[in-house]
């Protein structure tokens, strides 16, 4: 039936469709649940059945709404924080060890194929990266709202990136120093971040910040020695 709808284009009878699927399997996946909670021996055509359910939903992408069949939600997001600190610390390499959360929620994704995991189910596993020892991994916030992943190990220390910002802008003085020539020194391929760590650096009071027509500029912060 949903197959039909697809070719018959016609986009909101199939998300109607959809809603209606998802809603019969999580109602499906509580009555399973009541089941085997009122009997703790447990049965074998119960157990038959969950697994079967746990297998379709895996198939069609929907591996969220069997956590409760499989294991806890925090054993699921436990296993999915493992998982992904595996597959992003080779990426993080590749970029300077850090990256927006938006990228690597859709790096993630596009590598599960049609078995993708959801924004929630994403946020409840980093928050388990410090529970978890020797991952190495970690996500921060800068004020600016942005939202990163950085891998510890190979990234410099906060310390230690104020220190290289500020002999930089020292060096350069009278002309002061642009988001490319921090992004250099600190190794890191995104624009955005290395400007966020610019802007982290002016607000803890060692830089200065000059916009004009022919761009923004980074300066050293003279007002701290007064």
């Amino acid at each position: 039936r949903l197959a039909d709808t697809v070719l018959d284009g016609d986009m909101d009878t199939l998300m109607r469709e959809a809603t209606d699927l998802v809603q019969v399997i999580h109602k499906y996946v509580k009555t399973l649940e009541s089941a085997q909670r009122s009997n703790k021996k447990g049965d074998d055509d119960d157990d038959e059945d969950r697994l079967e359910l746990s297998h379709m939903l895996e198939d069609m992408g929907m591996t969220s709404a069997s956590l409760p069949i499989s294991g806890s939600a925090r054993e699921y997001h436990e296993a999915l924080a493992r998982h992904l600190a595996d597959f992003l610390r080779p990426k993080l390499k590749q970029v300077g060890g850090m990256m927006t959360l938006t990228d690597a929620f859709c790096f993630f994704n596009r590598a599960r194929g049609t078995n993708m995991i959801s924004p929630e189910d994403m946020l409840a596993a980093l928050k388990m990266w410090p529970e978890l020892p020797r991952l190495g991994l970690s996500q921060r916030d800068f004020a600016s709202g942005v939202r990163v992943v950085q891998d510890d190990t190979i990234l410099m220390q906060p310390k230690e990136i104020l220190d290289k910002l500020t002999a930089l802008s020292s060096q350069f003085e009278s002309n002061g120093i642009t988001t490319l020539d921090a992004s250099k020194i600190l190794s890191l391929s995104s624009a955005m971040l290395t400007h966020e760590q610019l802007m982290a650096a002016e607000q803890m009071g060692f830089l200065c910040r000059d916009v004009t027509l022919a761009g923004t500029r980074f300066f050293p912060n003279k007002f701290r020695n007064f």
